[in-house]
């Protein structure tokens, strides 16, 4: 004859023992890992709303980034136009200046060309991780220029990013221009659009320098004639 004899002392220290190492298991997971839920058994509601707070914080990063890469931009665009305009002050002095008797007009001529190269140049180097404003040297450029704004979430959870839109489109024969030198055509630029001249009423489609590709202008120069100098701004 067999008999079975319960040790309830003994299933009940036993339970406590398994429920324990549960316990430890998963204070271990919560220290390694950081979090409190880790998984989506641990608690599924709070669990999606962590993953999309993580989500969206990695989103908000690359915003960052995208914002200090447009500011970039535009500061690089910003300096490059403070600096085209102060040689274009000096540009005007020289030609109000050829204007007085007995001034050299080859050495102004000479100026002319040296300042006109450091137009070029700032242009030119207006450029930030290939992005330039300054200066058009392929068609479809002047198209509108996008900068990361912002990040929003919308009550349905929908996620979008916005953007600050700057127009660069340019009007072909009008003064609506946007880079300082169009090495495409021309008229983008505005040292090289000679709309300026036309809205003048000049007879010459006057230039301050061409373009690559819009040789077809006259640049601005000083008469070499002693008497009655030409001078045309």
């Amino acid at each position: 004859m067999y008999s079975l004899h319960t040790n309830t002392a003994a299933i009940g220290a036993q339970r406590a023992l398994r429920t324990n190492d549960v316990d430890l298991a998963r204070a271990q997971s919560q220290t390694s890992g950081g979090l409190r839920i880790s998984t989506s058994s641990d608690n599924a509601a709070y669990w999606s709303i962590a993953t999309t707070i993580k989500s969206d914080n990695r989103a908000l990063t690359a915003v960052q980034e995208g914002l200090g890469f447009g500011s970039a931009v535009i500061d690089t665009a910003s300096v490059g136009f403070a600096q085209a305009i102060e040689v274009m002050d000096v540009i005007k002095q020289k030609l109000v200046a050829a204007r007085e008797p007995g001034v050299d007009r080859d050495k102004v001529n000479a100026e002319l060309s040296e300042l006109r190269a450091q137009v070029r140049s700032i242009a030119e180097a207006s450029s930030f991780a290939g992005e330039n404003w300054l200066h058009m040297t392929q068609a479809g450029q002047d198209e509108p220029q996008e900068v990361i704004a912002s990040l929003t979430r919308s009550l349905n959870m929908g996620l979008s990013v916005n953007t600050i839109d700057y127009d660069m489109t340019s009007a072909p024969d009008t003064e609506q221009v946007f880079y300082i030198v169009d090495d495409v055509t021309g008229e983008s630029g505005i040292v090289t659009n000679s709309a300026f001249a036309d809205s003048l009423g000049l007879a010459t489609d006057w230039v301050l320098f061409n373009g690559v590709n819009s040789a077809g202008h006259a640049e601005i120069e000083i008469s070499m004639r002693r008497t009655t100098p030409t001078l045309t701004i």
